[in-house]
Parts: C-alpha cells; structure tokens; sequence
C-alpha cells in the first residue's frame, strides 16, 4: 500500500522571494517525497531575482504562481513552514493542520526591477532557505525511517 505523501505550505507575506525559493528548492530535493506547496499573506507575482538565483542551481520556478494563503485554508498540512515574523504572525489555521515551523529569514526584496547588485541579497537568502531545508529533511527523514 502506498503512503500518502504529506502536504507541506511555505508561507511568506508577498509569496514573491523567500516561499518561492522555498518551493522550488524542497521540489527539487524531494517531490517523491512532498507535496510542496507556497503562499502569501499579501501575495504579488514571482521576483525575478529569486528566479535567477533559482536557475544557478539549474531550478526553474519560473511557472510557480503567487499564491493567497486563502486559497489554501480547507486544505491538510503536515507541515506549515513560516518564513518571516508576519507571515507567523499572521498565519491562519487550516484544517487538520500538523506542526508550524518557523524559519526567520531576511526579505532580500529590494524592488521589482532587475538590477544585478541585488542578486547577492538573493543567493544569501536562497542558501539559508538551504541550510533550512536541509535540517528539516535530515529530523524528517529520522522521525520517518
């Protein structure tokens, strides 16, 4: 019989920089393993900065959605990763929820235009996302093996 995988939602407040990178990094690690999922408290569009970073590790977010934590209030999650403190603040009860997290990540956002000094900001936080991810799948992994 096979397990259901468990669902997991990344939320940020603008679902355009941190929750992105988020997704696109634990789909790459481990969607045999996730259902990976990303939302905004105030969503806007995908920050073009986070998609470049995103492509120096050979992952293409480019067709992930900004997404209304709404959208998502009747469904399951295992696992609701927070990744600012207003997004904590702010973040809803979904049904059947499982464990919060909360990861306090630096916004690298700086505005909507491309500009090149900025991609820095942008690896610095992609990294820690990493860090992050990496923890969190190496305590799942042992809770689950």
């Amino acid at each position: 019989m096979m397990k259901t995988k468990p669902n997991i939602l990344f939320l940020c407040t603008g679902n355009s920089c941190r929750s992105q990178i988020a997704e696109g990094l634990m789909k790459y690690l481990c969607i045999n393993n996730f259902n990976v999922f990303s939302a905004g408290t105030a969503p806007s569009k995908v920050n073009i900065h986070a998609i470049k970073v995103m492509d120096e590790f050979n992952i293409d977010i480019r067709d992930q959605k900004s997404e209304s934590v709404d959208s998502y209030l009747e469904k399951s999650f295992s696992f609701v990763i927070t990744l600012c403190d207003d997004a904590k603040d702010h973040c809803p009860t979904f049904s059947g929820s499982g464990e919060k997290v909360h990861w306090a990540i630096a916004d690298p956002f700086s505005g909507w235009d491309y500009d090149q000094e900025q991609l820095d900001n942008f690896r610095k936080t992609r990294d820690l996302i990493k860090v992050e991810i990496d923890l969190f799948l190496d305590t799942w992994r042992v809770q689950n093996d």
